[in-house]
């Protein structure tokens, strides 16, 4: 899916590998004591600092991640960015099988998944373009990119795990 005019993009971004490192490292610290402020429903992430991603994907595997929003536009807006949140989410059909129509509440969000959906049924990314609902389809490593207005969400996870990192892009404008 890709649309000037929506301001939708996705493009293939990380590697397999890159995918199952930070599955890896998702697994490993994930905890259900924490609430997303979308749906007030338990989050079932890991937030994640930029130098850690660093430390799991490279230079390569960032770099690729923080030029998607100035892909999107075609534009040097790079340096505007005050600031960039990251985490990882796992979705479950027992702990967080959905999530909400939303829009975001950063200049840009990316979106990454990071397991092919043949590993889980449902719990796929949905976003309102040319007026109708349409399902993004997405394999293991790409990335989907979009303003932060734009609406969309998850739809219910029927069986499986599906686990997706999101970054969101703050600029000071």
């Amino acid at each position: 899916l890709e649309s000037d005019e929506d301001h939708i993009m996705t493009v293939p971004s990380l590697t397999v590998e890159e995918c199952a490192k930070l599955r890896k490292f998702v697994r490993e610290r994930i905890k259900d004591d924490g609430i997303d402020d979308v749906d007030g429903c338990p989050d079932f992430q890991v937030n994640i600092s930029e130098q850690k991603l660093g430390r799991i994907l490279g230079k390569r595997g960032v770099q690729a991640l923080w030029d998607l929003p100035q892909r999107l536009e075609s534009t040097a807006i790079r340096d505007s960015f005050s600031r960039v949140g990251v985490f990882i989410r796992m979705y479950q059909r027992e702990t967080r099988p959905w999530m909400p129509f939303h829009m975001d509440g950063s200049s840009y969000t990316v979106n990454v998944a990071l397991n092919p959906n043949s590993d889980y049924m449902g719990g796929r990314l949905l976003a309102l373009h040319k007026n109708a609902v349409c399902q993004i389809e997405r394999n293991e490593g790409d990335a989907t990119c979009h303003r932060g207005n734009v609406i969309h969400g998850v739809s219910s996870i029927v069986q499986g795990t599906r686990y997706s990192m999101i970054l969101f892009f703050h600029s000071d404008n």
